[in-house]
């Protein structure tokens, strides 16, 4: 399997499609994601390398995602896009170097983040500005040397 299954029904409210050999995610005009009610989508152990900007815009509902185990490099601008519900947000262990400066500022709801194991240097001052309901952020396993002052100065 190298995509997500298309025809998925509309109504589907959790997917789990770990461990599969899914590495690439439907372009933004498929129709593939396009799930109104799904409110958890388990993507973890594939071989996904990123997430194109507004993928996963048809998910308004999405409250827990897991891409978990992947091969992620980089987050663009854009990557969560329409996930304003997103609560649980889980990319532990992939290979993340760098975090662009707006990847999480759509995410206004999200309250758990899982960044272990990734290789993280640096961390922007600006990066969870617009995540004030963030509660639990697991940044170890990484390669931070030093987190500046004001990344934290928005949450709660």
């Amino acid at each position: 399997m190298l995509e997500i299954v298309p025809g998925l029904p509309r109504n589907i409210e959790h997917l789990y499609m770990s461990m599969n050999r899914i590495i690439v995610l439907p372009a933004v005009s498929s129709q593939d994601l396009d799930l109104p009610v799904l409110r958890s989508l388990d993507l973890s152990a594939n071989g996904i390398e990123r997430i194109p900007p507004g993928t996963l815009t048809d998910l308004p509902n999405l409250r827990k995602l897991n891409f978990g185990y992947n091969s992620l490099r980089l987050l663009e601008d854009g990557a969560f896009e329409g996930l304003s519900r997103l609560e649980q947000l889980d990319l532990k262990y992939n290979r993340l170097v760098t975090l662009h400066g707006r990847s999480f500022r759509p995410l206004r709801s999200l309250m758990d983040l899982n960044l272990r194991g990734n290789r993280l240097e640096v961390l922007r001052p600006d990066i969870f500005q617009e995540n004030i309901r963030l509660q639990r952020l697991d940044l170890s396993r990484n390669n931070l040397a030093q987190i500046p002052h004001a990344t934290f100065s928005s949450t709660r």
